[in-house]
């Protein structure tokens, strides 16, 4: 009985015991950390140029802003454009009252009717008395006319007689072409191709001849103006051909030419007025729409490059992570200039050097990682 027991002792203490070691195996297998792994993507570091730039902002201005200011004040009777409508040159854009000026120019042109009819009488009065004078002359010589009759007839045969004859009919001319002008005065057109920009007169109001009744703008190509540092005015020449961004919330990006570059800085600001004129056919462009300049400051050749978001600032110092066996390579980096995308690396990194671009940020150096973009492990 006493074995019996005995047994029975014996075979628990070793279920207890086998069981008791298989729980503390796996607490300690647990307690052992795994290897972390970081997903990034990698690009190759590549030779190239660069060009670093300067960002110059200005406003857009039309190829050309005409005022149409009425040569006299008068009463609208017509108006035909409005705000936004093209109109060629020629086309009439208002007219005003004409009634009274018809009137003056009917009675001008009957005076110079008039006076050519005279003209033409007096001048043939003047030829027949230079045919008579020859006889006046003679009869004159022979006593037999007095010699006021003589003196009324030499002055009648005067080229003073025919130059006032000439002066009356010029007069009466002018007068009507006085008329006729304020009469076509009346009409008030556009004077170049273009649309119309701002608009200031109605029917039955009166319009001044000191102030634009309409404001025409030239937009078939634009002009924006920047002013240069003397650093940076002997980069642009006439003719140079310039990236312009447009401040329209589109992040449109049109190609403008350099027009004019100022000889000289301005007094007011030492700066250098540049012109630059963008093509605008399509009538895409307005007058006052803000406009940035991409001007190269510097330019380098075969240098080496990476994206800019490959570069990361860890304790004020650059650092760039590469791949190397599959791991995190921390590598601190000496930059240079950059543009929109690419940074130029003088030091830290060569050409061929597979850089993280996405991940990088979680990295320390030595991680384990895996390349989403297929690059090398």
């Amino acid at each position: 009985m006493a074995k019996r027991y005995l047994v029975i002792i014996v075979s628990v203490t070793m279920v207890l015991t086998i069981v008791l070691g298989g729980c503390g195996t796996t607490r300690d297998t647990s307690s052992v950390p795994e290897e972390q792994v970081v997903t990034v993507s990698t690009v190759k570091a590549t030779t190239g140029d660069i060009s670093e730039f300067s960002n110059l902002v200005g406003t857009l201005k039309p190829n050309k802003t005409v005022n149409v200011i009425p040569k006299m004040a008068g009463k609208v009777v017509q108006v035909n454009f409005d705000v936004g409508d093209h109109v060629k040159a020629g086309d009439i854009l208002f007219k005003l009252d004409d009634i009274d000026i018809q009137n003056q120019v009917k009675s001008a042109e009957a005076a110079l009717k008039m006076a050519e009819a005279n003209y033409t009488l007096n001048k043939q009065k003047y030829e027949q008395s230079k045919t008579d004078f020859a006889r006046y002359e003679a009869l004159y010589k022979e006593g037999a006319i007095s010699q006021q009759e003589y003196e009324q007839m030499k002055l009648s045969v005067s080229p003073d007689m025919l130059k006032l004859y000439e002066a009356q009919l010029a007069q009466a001319q002018a007068s009507y072409d006085t008329a006729l002008s304020q009469l076509q005065n009346t009409i008030v057109t556009s004077p170049i191709n273009g649309v119309v920009a701002s608009k200031s007169v109605n029917v039955g109001e009166m319009a001044a001849n000191t102030m634009p009744s309409f404001v025409i703008v030239d937009n078939s190509s634009m002009f924006v103006e920047v002013k240069l540092t003397d650093s940076l005015i002997n980069r642009v020449k006439p003719g140079d051909r310039l990236t312009i961004k447009l401040g329209d919330g589109s992040e449109q990006a049109v190609e403008g030419v350099v027009d004019t570059v100022a000889p000289a800085a301005e007094q007011s600001t030492g700066l250098f007025p540049v012109k630059i004129k963008i093509d605008n056919k399509d009538g895409s462009l307005k007058a006052g729409m803000t406009a940035t300049v991409v001007l190269p400051s510097e330019t380098k050749k075969d240098v080496v490059l990476i994206p800019k978001e490959a570069v990361v600032i860890q304790n004020t110092v650059s650092v760039v992570f590469t791949v190397k066996d599959g791991k995190a390579v921390r590598n601190v980096v000496t930059t240079g200039i950059s543009d929109d995308k690419n940074i130029e690396v003088v030091s830290g990194i060569k050409t061929g050097d597979e850089v993280i671009v996405k991940g990088q940020n979680l990295l320390s150096g030595g991680e384990k990682l895996k390349i989403e973009n297929g690059g090398s492990n």
